[in-house]
């Protein structure tokens, strides 16, 4: 079944810029939420291993990760593509002119994560009500 999703995500996926990716993956990543409004506390159990194992229901991660990877082999292309013509306009000119590209960008995000994560997690910290245990573990287990 997974393989044959690689055309539908291509063709879904194809075309625009970034605004346009980000607003498609937003689009997936809110229908990836939809099963988690199910749970209660009387099927918490049940749900949650379903949600963990059942891989139909893990299609809307896995077309958000096929969608991304088509997104990073596109945007090398027109990297290298971008490259080869300045290499050809500059090749008397002497001069190069930076030309910012999304993917510069990526080393940066995993330090992004990290300070929004601790920056949460102090936050929490200094919010935490006063006398307050933790929330039943079932909900966590």
């Amino acid at each position: 079944f997974f393989p044959f999703l690689l055309e539908p995500v291509k063709n879904a996926f194809r075309g625009g810029g970034w605004g346009t990716f980000l607003a498609k993956l937003s689009l997936v990543w809110v229908i990836s939420l939809i099963p988690w409004t199910f749970i209660s506390e009387d099927n918490v159990h049940q749900i949650r291993w379903g949600l963990r194992c059942f891989p139909l229901l893990r299609v809307p991660e896995f077309v958000m990760g096929m969608a991304l990877a088509l997104r990073v082999n596109q945007d090398k292309d027109e990297e290298d593509l971008d490259e080869e013509e300045a290499a050809k306009d500059d090749e008397g000119k002497g001069k190069r002119e930076f030309s910012f590209h999304p993917r510069l960008l990526a080393p940066y995000l995993p330090l992004l994560a990290i300070a929004l994560s601790v920056s949460y997690y102090v936050y929490r910290v200094a919010t935490w009500p006063e006398g307050c245990t933790c929330l039943t573990s079932n909900w966590y287990h």
